[in-house]
């Protein structure tokens, strides 16, 4: 198993809990379709390839690759910060290159040279459109040195954070997913760890049962996203200026992934709480003027600090997947010391947590409904307005029209969502519009000048990505 998918191992751990919490509501997503062949490439030479892939270069792109220089110049313990954004990789598909073949493009660019497993596993994840962070391996003239690539992708109106502008949307994404290469417990396996089978953990996993190995995993993930979510909040308020009330919109948007999707790994909200207290006791003006050492020491120290202890995370867990009742969870704290009774206790604690995000009613719920109803929402309608407005914008339908026409729907989307929070086909057209970008875009007879709308075979829904 590859570095990138042990990296992902712990995806498995959010579907196991969310399919036994959910066993007994009705169905939300549809099945898989089998997939379809893929068309021919065309045959287009090498230099238009670099000039497609230029040209459809997004500002969310541009922003991207800003950052990944910025990023690369604070930290020391990764030799190349990369980064590969879906619209640029999109247009690459679109001259006819496979996945691999836009990957590697997109790497020797950037300095990187990847192996062939490396090159699929990445582009596996890109054509996911979920942004995300990879620890790789680089080969140079000194050997395989570390390396850190990110996936990032213009964000949906169905997934944003309440009361975040698109840009603001873009920037947290960026810098989310950008700290975790900053984050100097980023990396391979432990060493402790490379004997693992990882496939017979993953079983263990799907059976419910939470050995060591799995409860080390995920408070391991658990911290790097807390870091990564408390890094990049006070990267937008010391660095861009944002306001500090930032932190509190992008908690209730964790508790409520936390009550909603299961999503332990990313519920942050315990060290965003403790970064926003920092701040509020020194004042804004006095965070924004620590030196960036200090900065970075808070936010690794607030991670650390705020992770439940392993008996907590296992209770926690056990509950969840109704292994024992709250009552029982509390049986057990009561005969346990007192020490231990804590930790058990502040496990309960979580689950009742996770219950209350459940409950809550905000903004971000079209997400969890967008799904179901897009479905019910005309996607010839969709379609049509997509092209319609890359003719508008360029005269004809080019990788860099329907990208920046893409854009401009999905900022009325957003603006649509401010309007009415819980409009959920507004939410299932950002998710459609994503489906139906995608497929003209990996499909070359769409810039065909004999065919510019032909029509590419619609891909089943799928979970949605998680925001990382």
């Amino acid at each position: 198993m590859s570095d990138i998918k042990k990296s992902m191992f712990l995806k498995g751990l959010r579907r196991i809990t969310l399919a036994v919490t959910m066993a007994a509501t009705p169905p939300l997503f549809a099945a898989e379709a089998e997939p379809e062949a893929e068309p021919a490439p065309v045959a287009i030479e090498p230099g238009a390839r670099v000039g497609i892939a230029v040209a459809a270069v997004t500002e969310a792109a541009a922003q991207a690759e800003k950052m990944a220089a910025e990023y690369q110049a604070d930290q020391h313990h990764v030799q190349k910060i990369a980064v590969i954004h879906v619209d640029t990789y999109d247009a690459l598909r679109a001259s006819g290159l496979d996945g691999a073949a836009a990957v590697r493009h997109l790497a020797v660019i950037q300095g990187l040279s990847l192996d062939n497993e490396t090159l699929a596993d990445v582009a596996e994840e890109v054509d996911g459109a979920a942004p995300h962070a990879f620890f790789i391996r680089n080969g140079t003239r000194n050997g395989q040195q570390p390396a850190c690539l990110v996936v990032t992708a213009e964000p949906l109106a169905a997934f944003a954070i309440p009361d975040f502008t698109p840009e603001q949307m873009t920037r947290f994404i960026n810098r989310h997913e950008f700290r975790h290469c900053a984050d100097p417990l980023f990396g391979p396996p432990q060493e402790a760890d490379r004997h693992i089978d990882y496939e017979k953990e993953q079983q263990r996993l799907q059976n419910g049962e939470f050995t060591p190995f799995i409860l080390r995993q995920t408070l391991n993930v658990l911290r790097g996203e807390t870091y990564a979510d408390i890094a990049a909040m006070g990267d937008m308020i010391a660095r861009d200026g944002d306001s500090p009330e930032i932190i509190d919109k992008l908690i209730l948007f964790r508790q409520h992934m936390f009550g909603t999707s299961f999503d332990m790994t990313h519920y942050s909200k315990s060290g965003l709480t403790a970064l926003k207290a920092e701040i509020d006791d020194m004042g804004v003006d006095a965070f924004r003027a620590l030196p960036p050492e200090s900065r970075e020491e808070m936010y690794r120290h607030l991670a650390l600090e705020s992770l439940p202890s392993p008996v907590a995370l296992r209770t926690f867990l056990e509950i969840s997947v109704k292994k024992i009742t709250p009552e029982q969870a509390e049986a057990r704290a009561a005969g346990a010391g007192s020490a231990a009774g804590a930790e058990i206790r502040a496990g309960i604690a979580l689950y009742h947590d996770s219950v209350a995000g459940s409950k809550m009613m905000m903004p971000p719920s079209p997400r969890f409904h967008a799904y179901i109803v897009m479905s019910h929402v005309e996607e010839e309608n969709t379609r049509e307005e997509l092209l319609a407005r890359a003719r508008e914008t360029d005269g004809r339908i080019t990788p860099q029209s329907l990208t920046r026409a893409r854009t401009h729907i999905l900022n009325n989307l957003f603006q649509g969502l401010e309007q009415n929070p819980e409009d959920h086909v507004t939410a299932a057209r950002s998710l459609q519009l994503r489906e139906i970008y995608t497929n003209l875009m990996r499909s070359p007879e769409t810039f065909a000048p004999a065919a510019p709308q032909a029509q590419p075979q619609r891909r089943a829904p799928h979970m949605p990505p998680d925001p990382s």
